[in-house]
C-alpha cells in the first residue's frame, strides 16, 4: 500500500478475517507494519494453479480508499522441463557404435514412469541416409539419483553415421508426471540436434603425380593425394 493504511491497533499483528483466498491455501495473514500485508503460507502452493485474493474493506482503516478493484489474480509456476546437453558421441569400448545422447531437466520433481515411451528421436531424411534410417528411433532413460528427480538421462540405441550431414529431431511428448498436485506437463519439449555426415570426416580433394629423389639419388614416381 502506498500510505498508511493499518487500523492503529492493527499494525504488526495478524489479520484473522477479511482477506480470503481461492482456492483455499492455509497460512497466516499478517501486517508488516503500516502499509505492507503479508501472507506467510504452511502449505505448499499448488503448481500451475489460478488463484484469486479478495479484501474487504474491514482490513484497512477507516481513512483508507481503494482506489482499484479489490482483488488480486495471479498464476503460480506451472511444471516444465527442457531438452539438455543432446550429443551424438562414440561408444567408450567400441568406436564403431555411435549413439544419440540427451538430458532432460525438469523445475520440479519428475514421478518415476515410463520415459522411455514419452521419447522420439526422428532423423530429418526422406530416405537412408548412409547408416541412418528413415525411421524413430527409441532410448532408455535413466534418472539421475543426485538431482532431486530433476534430471533423467537418455541414451538412443545405435546410431549410425549419416553420409550427408542431417538435422535429428528430439522430441519429449506432453504428459510427463510430477511428483507434486497430479501435474503434468502440458507441452511437448523439442530440439534439434545437427549430426555431420561421414563426408565432413575427410575427403580426398586431389591426387597427383610425382617424381621424387631417393637417398640412392634414384628417382621414383610417387603418387600424392
Amino acid at each position: 500500500l502506498n500510505g498508511s493504511a493499518a487500523p492503529i491497533d492493527m499494525v504488526n499483528k495478524p489479520i484473522v478475517s477479511g482477506i480470503t483466498i481461492k482456492p483455499e491455501i492455509k497460512g497466516n495473514w499478517v501486517w508488516d507494519g503500516a502499509n505492507k500485508i503479508v501472507f506467510e503460507p504452511i502449505e505448499n502452493w499448488k503448481i500451475g494453479t489460478d488463484y484469486k485474493i479478495e479484501l474487504d474493506k474491514s482490513v484497512l482503516a477507516d481513512h483508507v480508499k481503494l482506489r482499484d478493484k479489490k482483488e488480486l489474480a495471479f498464476t503460480t509456476t506451472a511444471f516444465s522441463l527442457e531438452i539438455k546437453d543432446a550429443d551424438y558421441v562414440i561408444d567408450d569400448v567400441n568406436p564403431n557404435l555411435k549413439y544419440i545422447e540427451f538430458s532432460i531437466v525438469s523445475n520440479f520433481p519428475m514421478m518415476e514412469q515410463d520415459f522411455a515411451s514419452l521419447v522420439e528421436i526422428n532423423p530429418v531424411i526422406n530416405a537412408r541416409n548412409g547408416n541412418v534410417e528413415n525411421r524413430t528411433y527409441t532410448a532408455q532413460a535413466f534418472p539421475d539419483t543426485d538431482s532431486d528427480g530433476k534430471r533423467v538421462f537418455f541414451k538412443s540405441e545405435v546410431f549410425g553415421v549419416p553420409a550427408k550431414t542431417i538435422d535429428v529431431s528430439l522430441l519429449v511428448r506432453k504428459g510427463v508426471k510430477c511428483v507434486y498436485d497430479d501435474a503434468v506437463t502440458k507441452d511437448s519439449a523439442r530440439q534439434t540436434l545437427v549430426v555431420n555426415g561421414s563426408d565432413t570426416y575427410g575427403r580426398i580433394t586431389r591426387i597427383g603425380g610425382n617424381f621424387l629423389l631417393n637417398d640412392e639419388q634414384e628417382y621414383k614416381q610417387i603418387i600424392t593425394i
